[in-house]
């Protein structure tokens, strides 16, 4: 079977869909050349290919005949809906596979469609989604519905999405399969018995000056949008932090919010107010590294939201057997299953902070806790992510 993949979210700084897209495709390469599986895989870049794409495994990936493709598009709309369909059709695939939400305007017969939506808040909750401009309020509602209705089958990541999708678009659910994220391998507790021989204290050590932090500190990483409630999570952690002042607070990710919060300005009274530097931001991670050390060595990962396809931070955080203080609501209890610490109201400042001092007060709570993480988080896995979705592509042939 020959199946196209739209790859041009794996190329610059990669997102979540662009990490989605990864993990999927290295377990199908994993797949050897005695599984009754005849794969012949294209992959299509915008403008480049990626570095680190020789670094996925590279002796699986001989054992799969694949074609890559770069397109050479000056504009993601002319490669995704005029120089992607045209290389699908010249390239005689079964079905294209576009893992981010629209597929292409132009579609030939004979070729089958699958297309992932992580989530339609742009559609459920149009006044919480921070637009990039005007006429993607137009553009990207339409062409994701439109996507949705031609495809041949839908992929989402949790149960929650795909009834947003049911209910929105009036789609048969029978087209919907749900394909759950998971943490990347990389998230985990480290063994303990070879810390010294890896240097575990001299890495923490220059990541603590990298990112200016003690040891002791909460932490919230992802993209910055209004419905994640970043300065009411800054005002709880300083209430928090009256009593437990040698705590801090460690931001990183990009402030997409619409309308406009102004998050530097929140920090920089928050730390006037307290005299020190309480609450550190940070537009990007340095890499993937740094991240599992900080959620190793976190009290506590705080991701609060009134509205999510899924909350990926959470499954990563939990694997580095780090508690998470999240909210109910959307598909965050799907992902946090018995495991996380629910706050009922996102925005309730008084709720947060007393789950951050009762995992500061409470070792044992805490340590009881992170076993219950480490364990819920086996339940996850990308290969059968990938091989859910594999097996619903082999189906449309």
């Amino acid at each position: 079977m020959r199946i196209a993949i739209d790859c041009h979210n794996l190329e610059g700084n990669r997102t979540g869909v662009g990490r989605y897209l990864w993990n999927v495709l290295r377990e199908w390469y994993k797949l050897t050349g005695s599984d009754p599986v005849s794969l012949e895989l294209f992959l299509y870049f915008k403008n480049e290919i990626p570095k680190d794409l020789d670094a996925m495994d590279r002796p699986y990936m001989e054992r799969r005949e694949s074609h890559i493709r770069v397109l050479d598009a000056g504009s993601n709309a002319v490669y995704k809906h005029l120089r992607l369909p045209l290389a699908v059709f010249r390239d005689k695939a079964d079905v294209l596979f576009c893992p981010d939400y629209v597929l292409p305007i132009l579609k030939f017969k004979k070729c089958k469609t699958a297309v992932t939506i992580h989530d339609i808040i742009y559609e459920a909750r149009p006044a919480e989604y921070s637009w990039p401009s005007f006429a993607d309020k137009i553009l990207l509602k339409w062409a994701s519905k439109r996507s949705a209705k031609k495809a041949d089958v839908i992929f989402c990541p949790s149960n929650f999405t795909k009834s947003e999708i049911e209910k929105y678009y009036k789609i048969n659910s029978k087209k919907i399969t749900v394909t759950r994220l998971a943490p990347d391998p990389i998230f985990r507790k480290p063994d303990f018995s070879k810390i010294r021989e890896i240097g575990y204290a001299e890495k923490w050590s220059g990541i603590k000056k990298k990112y200016r932090i003690g040891d002791n500190f909460v932490f919230f990483v992802g993209s910055i949008f209004n419905r994640r409630f970043l300065p009411k999570t800054v005002d709880a952690f300083k209430e928090f932090a009256r009593e437990r002042d040698d705590f801090q607070f460690l931001i990183i990710g990009k402030n997409h919010s619409s309308p406009y919060q102004d998050i530097g300005a929140v920090i920089k009274n928050t730390n006037s107010e307290m005299g020190r530097e309480a609450v550190v931001w940070h537009e990007f991670i340095r890499n993937d590294d740094d991240l599992v050390f900080l959620y190793n060595k976190a009290l506590a990962t705080v991701w609060v939201s009134s509205y999510e396809g899924f909350g990926l931070p959470i499954l990563e955080s939990m694997a580095c057997g780090t508690p998470v203080i999240t909210s109910r609501g959307s598909s965050l209890e799907e992902v946090g299953g018995d495991s996380a610490i629910y706050i009922k109201d996102p925005g309730n400042i008084r709720e947060i902070s007393m789950a951050l001092s009762k995992l500061s007060n409470d070792n044992n709570y805490r340590l009881d806790l992170s076993r219950k993480c480490l364990e819920y988080t086996r339940k996850f896995s990308w290969q059968n992510t990938a091989m859910a979705t594999l097996d619903c592509l082999l189906r449309l042939k």
